[in-house]
């Protein structure tokens, strides 16, 4: 059975909704001149496009926002084609959870080898700590990075793990980072400076990347008391899905 939301609320709800479209300097005195206001009586050629890479019920969603008509784009409307691969690296086992999964940093170097073809990778992970964990393992491994490749990129931070990586064109990229820091990284890495970058999902949207490669490192991530859990589906196909973003090359893995 569907559920409706008592009409002032709704209004409330559609109120809001019109008023983040406009821009930053109008905002304030549309939220207050709209919050209690019907938008249906507002003369307005006003026009607003909700955008959703993730949402399944998007009808539903159309339907809520009275909208005429709602479109859905699938993977033949990408500029370039995305291949996928699934690799299979063994059982985790009932009690081998930790070990297996952690372990998993082992077989990135050869993942990033094999299918790089030397252009930028990016690799998620699911913590900090794994973030600069993997981008030491990628740091000391050979063939991929370079000692001395981003020398004055390395020398613009006083974090002494992330120049290391730097230094050998390799970065992380996570929330606990300063964020001089942080927007270091994200502009070496636009600029191709940076052969490969281990990031957290803070980069997983609303990034312009020009990642060819990107690896999800295990599909399951640990939520404390509840152990290890499955990545649901969305936050697989965001991932996946900043391996296009941008259309350099004729497809993307």
């Amino acid at each position: 059975m569907k559920k409706s939301l008592p009409p002032r609320k709704k209004n409330l709800i559609r109120s809001r909704f019109f008023s983040l479209c406009l821009p930053n300097h109008r905002l304030t005195p549309i939220l207050r001149s709209f919050i209690n206001t019907d938008p249906d009586s507002i003369a307005s050629p006003l026009r607003f496009i909700a955008v959703s890479a993730t949402l399944p019920n998007i009808s539903e969603i159309a339907e809520f926002i009275t909208a005429n008509e709602a479109f859905v784009f699938d993977e033949s409307y990408r500029p370039v084609p995305l291949t996928t691969h699934v690799l299979g690296m063994g059982n985790a086992g009932e009690k081998g959870g930790f070990k297996f999964w952690n372990g998993l940093e082992k077989q990135v170097p050869d993942i990033v080898r094999r299918f790089s073809q030397g252009k930028p990778t990016m690799i998620f992970c699911h913590s900090k700590a794994e973030t600069q964990r993997l981008a030491k393992v990628l740091t000391e491994a050979p063939g991929i990075g370079e000692k001395g490749l981003n020398a004055a990129i390395a020398s613009r931070t006083g974090n002494l793990q992330l120049q290391r990586a730097l230094y050998a064109g390799i970065a992380y990229h996570n929330a606990g980072m300063e964020p001089d820091d942080r927007r270091l990284v994200e502009q070496s890495f636009v600029e191709g400076k940076i052969r490969v970058i281990c990031t957290t999902s803070t980069l997983a949207m609303g990034v312009n990347t020009p990642a060819f490669l990107v690896i999800i490192k295990g599909t399951k991530a640990w939520r404390g008391s509840k152990g290890y859990q499955d990545l649901d589906q969305a936050s697989l196909l965001v991932r996946r899905g900043t391996a296009s973003t941008y259309c350099l090359d004729s497809y993307r893995l």
